[in-house]
């Protein structure tokens, strides 16, 4: 699986974990932009032009990922930019996956596959109406 002249935002804590998405996808053709925070994924988000988001989360995580998602789909050009949550144990999966998909995020356990998070990554979404209504920051996140 190729992702052409793709540029991905990779938002993940651990620094495995980034280099070997990071690696993986750089094979595919992806050009990688990589941040440990909150504060500088929406950074880089705002200043950079993003074709897709990969987000490894992971219970010790600075952030939680429902706000980061949120956070993400509240800027404009992030709509229907694909996202791929990688979420490291099952109680994370059970918690947030159902929130993570009605927000557009493919969601992925570990250890992910890289074709899958390629392809997880080829496909821009339609908005949908439950971007503007669901509410943010649920009492389970």
């Amino acid at each position: 699986m190729t992702i052409m002249a793709r540029r991905i935002l990779l938002i993940s804590g651990d620094p495995t974990f980034s280099y070997h998405a990071t690696r993986e996808l750089r094979v595919r053709g992806a050009h990688v932009e990589t941040s440990a925070s909150l504060a500088g994924a929406v950074w880089l988000s705002l200043h950079t032009s993003i074709d897709g988001v990969v987000i490894e989360a992971t219970p010790e995580s600075d952030y939680s990922v429902v706000e980061l998602v949120d956070r993400l789909r509240d800027q404009p050009g992030l709509l229907d930019v694909p996202i791929a949550v990688c979420l490291s144990d099952a109680a994370m999966l059970d918690a947030h996956s159902m929130y993570l998909v009605l927000r557009g995020c493919s969601v992925h356990g570990r250890p992910f596959t890289p074709d899958g998070l390629a392809a997880a990554l080829t496909t821009r979404r339609a908005p949908e109406p439950a971007d503007v209504l669901l509410p943010r920051s649920p009492v389970w996140s």
